[in-house]
């Protein structure tokens, strides 16, 4: 039996796969998943690199510019964020009252007692 060491390309090509996994298993877990339906930079419905790349280029405002004028109002610009250029939109989704939930963002921490600004439930406010 021979013993051969492990080439650099195989460390790579299985790491490869590895983050391939990671970021393709979540996208197609749910395929219900509401952001699924807004169209956007392929890699920016995967993960935040798009995002990333476009801030460390310094022109990310004028990148997503371009993708409103080629996707339209609503445009995927990370796997948790829409860029929404319309005024009238937002107010929709950001008004009080628009039916849309604070993300997990605004949990709070362990030990941590809750208050209006942390509060995720919609009935508390009230």
């Amino acid at each position: 039996m021979s013993t051969e060491s492990i080439q650099p390309i195989q460390c790579a090509a299985a790491l490869g796969a590895i983050a391939l996994g990671y970021y393709l298993v979540p996208y197609f877990h749910d395929p219900y998943d509401y952001r699924r339906r807004f169209s956007g930079p392929w890699l920016a419905g995967l993960s935040g690199w798009w995002m990333s790349y476009t801030v460390l280029k310094g022109n990310m405002n004028e990148d997503i510019r371009k993708l409103h004028e080629k996707y339209g109002t609503f445009v995927r610009i990370g796997p948790n964020h829409i860029s929404i250029s319309d005024p009238h939109a937002m107010e929709a989704v950001y008004a009080h009252g628009s039916g849309f939930l604070k993300s997990d963002f605004y949990k709070a921490p362990n030990g941590q007692a809750s208050n209006t600004f942390l509060e995720l439930d919609k009935a508390k406010h009230l």
